[in-house]
């Protein structure tokens, strides 16, 4: 026999450990998870408990076992990895099994928090769906998170047939009953679309009539102000806003977009869009400011030249000092970090440290810590050992990182949700291989 994955703890409470380990006969399928338990008479280790390590429709060996009380139960519950995550308690029976009818590879994106029924809450996530463990692609999937349990539902089919990564999506309460819905850009015999996908029923709500372009990110504002959710989109070449409610395109800029978001600059209670846009005449980059209009749409508030032909990487908005005024933060390509005010005058500009030079792959995002009673930080979310780093926002300096993460975060997969309204954000993070939630 051959032991691949070992524990260490008490599982009896009595203070004295317990070995905890799976092994593999070799020669047949039927590898086990053995409980040992010290015996002082023969100064060697015992049987205790014993389970089969076979999960049905997967051929894989758990390749990590741990102990804990997950579920504050004064129990204790055996946790393993085998495709999927399972606990079992001390029986040895399977309690919770987190195996789908299908699999999933990343990159993942989303992470956002949505309302399947009264009082229950999901956090909702895109994928990739694979036909098998050996990752035959399917097409974009939604995912529904529970937080508490870490128990997961998924769409039983594909919502789009000519997209194979994580879409960018949003949620809305598309029928105005309490329920929210997703909204995103699929892809539909050759041509791309708008729609709406019902998490609960599983199945597609609306379809837009008329063809879009792909899209790299989705946001929403009530920008028409008929109390609905509009969209704003980065379709690549352009920012536009779709009125869902209406079915039409209200706004869409001129020139390039390279990312957006949206902050209220100037404490009015409205989101302003923040963009950089590529002027091809003069051959530089431009900051904008739109700001809603008497027209239900935007209407131009601020420019300003920022450079000639600088990528921009990512933007955070927010007041960082205190003084209540909030500050616009771009991330450039270069590995500059510009602190702009809200008419767009540089207030500061720092280099990222610890970064490669002439890796500026490596840093992927940008995004500032909620409102709170500490100090808020800038966390920069980087493909170098797969970490999100926190940086002082006026200096740089670095203030704390992560552990390595499963895989890059990728883009705006990073979020600040309250998941079990204790009034504490929960950092929530998509990935390339898989998602995060904090406590």
């Amino acid at each position: 026999m051959k032991p691949y994955a070992l524990e260490v703890a008490d599982v009896e409470g009595d203070g004295l450990d317990e070995v905890i380990f799976g092994l593999d006969p070799v020669i047949s399928n039927l590898a086990t998870i053995s409980v040992y338990r010290y015996d002082a008479a023969t100064n060697s280790l015992r049987s205790w408990a014993t389970m089969d390590d076979r999960v049905p429709g997967q051929s894989q060996n758990s390749a990590f076992i741990r102990v804990g009380n997950v579920d504050d139960d004064d129990q204790i519950e055996y946790i393993r990895s085998a495709g999927s995550i399972i606990v079992t308690g001390l029986d040895l029976e399977v309690a919770w099994n987190g195996l789908a009818s299908h699999f999933f590879g990343g990159p993942f994106g989303g992470g956002l928090d949505a309302t399947i029924a009264p009082g229950e809450q999901r956090l909702v996530f895109s994928a990739i769906g694979y036909e098998s463990q050996w990752r035959s692609e399917t097409g974009p999937r939604i995912l529904a998170l529970d937080a508490d349990t870490g128990a997961y539902s998924a769409s039983a089919m594909n919502i789009g047939e000519d997209d194979y990564r994580a879409v960018p999506i949003q949620v809305t309460d598309y029928g105005l009953d309490g329920v929210d819905e997703v909204f995103l850009i699929k892809g539909y015999d050759d041509h791309w679309h708008y729609a709406v996908w019902d998490i609960v029923e599983d199945r597609q709500r609306w379809r837009s009539p008329t063809d879009t372009r792909q899209a790299a990110s989705i946001r929403k504002d009530d920008v028409t102000g008929d109390g609905r959710d509009d969209f704003i989109v980065d379709l690549g070449l352009s920012i536009s806003v779709y009125d869902l409610a209406n079915e039409s395109l209200v706004w869409e800029s001129t020139n390039s977009g390279n990312d957006f978001t949206l902050g209220d600059l100037d404490a009015d209670g409205n989101l302003e869009l923040i963009t950089k846009l590529y002027d091809p005449e003069s051959r530089r980059s431009l900051m904008h400011v739109y700001g809603k209009s008497s027209e239900a749409t935007y209407e131009l508030r601020t420019s300003e030249i920022i450079g000639r032909s600088i990528d921009v990487d990512g933007f955070a908005v927010g007041d960082s000092d205190g003084d209540g005024e909030a500050e616009i933060f771009v991330l450039t390509h270069d590995l500059e970090v510009l602190r702009l005010d809200a008419d767009l005058k540089e207030l500061s500009r720092f280099t990222i440290a610890g970064i490669e030079p002439g890796r500026a792959e490596q840093v992927t995002g940008i995004y500032l810590d909620p409102p709170g009673a500490g100090r808020r930080n800038l966390i920069l979310t980087t493909s170098a050992a797969d970490r999100i780093i926190g940086v002082d926002p006026i200096n740089g300096s670095l203030v704390w990182k992560s552990p390595p993460l499963m895989g890059a975060v990728t883009a705006n997969g990073l979020r600040h949700t309250d998941i079990d309204g204790d009034g504490e954000p929960n950092l929530v993070l998509a990935t390339e291989f898989g998602v995060y939630v904090t406590r």
